[in-house]
This record gives C-alpha cells, sequence and structure tokens, in this order.
C-alpha cells in the first residue's frame, strides 16, 4: 500500500542521504586529481568522508554473554521451571542474559489470576531452611508477584517486586527461612492483580547447618 512505501521511503532515507554524500564526494574528489572515478583510491575517499564526520564504522553495544546455572550445580534442593506444576498458558524465554537450567517462562501479561507455577520439594530431613527464588528482572516485570509457602506447619504469603535486580548473585531473592519438617513443601506463584509481567524460573531450599 501507498502508506507501507511511505514508510519504507522514510526508513531508507538516511541511506539515500549517506550514499549521495559518498558519491558527490568521490565525483568531486575524482575531478580534483584528473582521474577517474573508479581510480580514486579508497584510502582518500575515506580519510575525506571521516573528515566530513561521516560514520563509516559502527559498533554495536556488546551483548552480555548469558550465564546458564545448572540446577545440579546449586546446592540444596533446586527445582527448575521445567519441573514445576504449571497452571496457563506459561511461555518459554532465553531473552534474559541470566537464568537456571534451559530458559524461564512468562505469563504473557495475560489471563490475570490464572497462573500458577507450583514448585515442589521433597524434604528429606527436619530442621530449617532458606527458601530462594531465582527470576530475570526487567522493568516490565511485576511489582507485586504473589508467593505462597506450603508445608506441614502452615502456609505463609509474600510479595516480590520483580522489577527489581534479586540481591543474591543477581539472580536469587531470599523468600524465607522456616524450620521445615520432613516431606513436601511447595511454593506457589501466581500472577493476581499484578501490573506487569510475572516471571518464573526455579526455587531452591538449602539447609541451615547449626553450631
Amino acid at each position: 500500500s501507498s502508506s507501507h512505501i511511505a514508510y519504507g521511503s522514510i526508513r531508507m532515507e538516511p541511506v539515500f542521504m549517506i550514499l549521495g554524500q559518498s558519491a558527490a564526494t568521490a565525483a568531486v574528489l575524482a575531478i580534483d586529481q584528473g582521474r577517474d572515478i573508479q581510480d580514486l583510491p579508497y584510502e582518500t575517499l575515506r580519510a575525506r568522508l571521516l573528515q566530513d564526520r561521516q560514520v563509516l564504522e559502527f559498533k554495536s553495544s556488546e551483548t552480555k554473554p548469558q550465564s546458564r546455572i545448572q540446577a545440579s550445580k546449586l546446592q540444596g534442593i533446586v527445582v527448575d521451571d521445567d519441573d514445576a506444576l504449571l497452571v496457563g498458558d506459561w511461555r518459554v524465554s532465553t531473552a534474559s542474559s541470566h537464568y537456571v537450567g534451559n530458559g524461564y517462562r512468562h505469563d504473557g501479561k495475560s489471563e490475570e489470576g490464572k497462573h500458577t507455577a507450583t514448585f515442589t520439594a521433597a524434604i528429606p530431613t527436619a530442621g530449617q531452611y532458606e527458601i530462594r527464588m531465582a527470576y530475570p528482572e526487567n522493568a516490565n516485570r511485576a511489582t507485586k508477584v504473589k508467593v505462597e509457602i506450603i508445608h506441614a506447619a502452615g502456609k505463609q504469603e509474600l510479595f516480590i517486586d520483580q522489577s527489581r535486580r534479586p540481591p543474591i548473585d543477581g539472580m536469587w531473592v531470599d523468600l524465607a527461612k522456616l524450620t521445615l519438617q520432613a516431606g513436601r513443601c511447595d511454593v506457589v506463584i501466581r500472577n493476581e492483580a499484578v501490573d506487569g509481567f510475572v516471571v518464573v524460573d526455579a526455587i531452591q531450599w538449602i539447609p541451615q547447618t547449626t553450631n
């Protein structure tokens, strides 16, 4: 359509301007030196274009290397999102530069209140455990993500701001330190009443040693 043609022309306009400037500069230099434009040394043209402040080389900002941590290499009990019980359309992503396992998942900022991710650990022995949650932060993340910790002694509820960088190694946030009985412990993440994307990556249970 005409609108697409006009938009394409706008996008190409800087290219046409650069080509026009380069061609005109080459023609003037060739005339001044009394030679055919095809015989004009590139270094001569390049020096003049740089003098005229034309950008000849552009280096994009370096991409941060991705940090993929395997759950098996972490201490304690780690449950990745691949092993969580997922309800709703959780979409796999690897866009972040750091995550556990092969990726993480987000709720697509859709169907609010209908997504849950349940991470279940089999606690081998009773004792105190530090429970952590991994998530890749971003400004478009929800600032009040509901998290429930369910265990034999009851249930705790808290909220996590996923737009903020996790304080532990840039990946983990401490949810709680609890005395757990041997058996099942669930961490449930919900997308209820949120103002951005909810992401799920991994939950870690670290046994605490006592002196």
